[in-house]
């Protein structure tokens, strides 16, 4: 749920360095691509912006949210601790890695944009308030009025709300080409 596919997209942007000279980044996630962006970004120096849609804060959260959502009846002990122990044994992976709000109170440059949908009840406005309050850079929050997690970019300000945070990532862009282009001292 983001922990792996957050190593590929480090890997990623670590050959994007060193084969072809890119810095600074812009990370955009929906749902599980969110967790995996907010997870690489946490451990990345050169990331200007992260664009999460649909994101959830923590695996321990979503897996008891989404108990709740479909197996209401079952409690959450002995649930919650068996899938997250399952998920251990098959991915190898610990659940608490998944961690989105700590990864996001890790984050040291650029900025941060959620989108939520109203009536998302699997990564709820809730989730995205989480990540906003625990964030160590700029973040903001857009909740689209009566969209779900389905639903997400069909929303008609949609594409004028990314537009307008991806332009103010230009700032931090033309800043860092600057430094890149000072020359060493000697």
């Amino acid at each position: 749920l983001g922990a792996d596919e957050s190593r590929d997209l480090r890997a990623v942007m670590r050959w994007l360095r060193e084969k072809k000279g890119v810095r600074g980044f812009i990370l955009w996630g929906v749902s599980l691509g969110a967790a995996s962006s907010l997870l690489a970004a946490a451990d990345e120096p050169d990331v200007d912006g992260v664009i999460l849609e649909a994101c959830y804060e923590s695996m321990r959260g979503t897996v008891d949210r989404h108990r709740r959502l479909y197996f209401s009846w079952v409690p959450k002990c002995p649930f919650v601790p068996l899938t997250l122990g399952w998920f251990r044994l098959r991915t190898g992976v610990d659940p608490d890695e998944v961690d989105l709000v700590r990864a996001a109170s890790r984050l040291k440059r650029g900025r941060m944009f959620l989108v939520v949908g109203e009536k998302d009840l699997r990564a709820p406005a809730s989730a995205g308030e989480l990540l906003v309050k625990s964030s160590g850079i700029p973040a903001e929050m857009w909740v689209m009025p009566g969209i779900d997690h389905d639903s997400l970019g069909g929303h008609p300000e949609y594409e004028s709300k990314i537009e307008a945070f991806l332009k103010s990532l230009e700032p931090l862009k033309e800043k860092s080409e600057t430094v890149k282009s000072q020359p060493k001292k000697k």
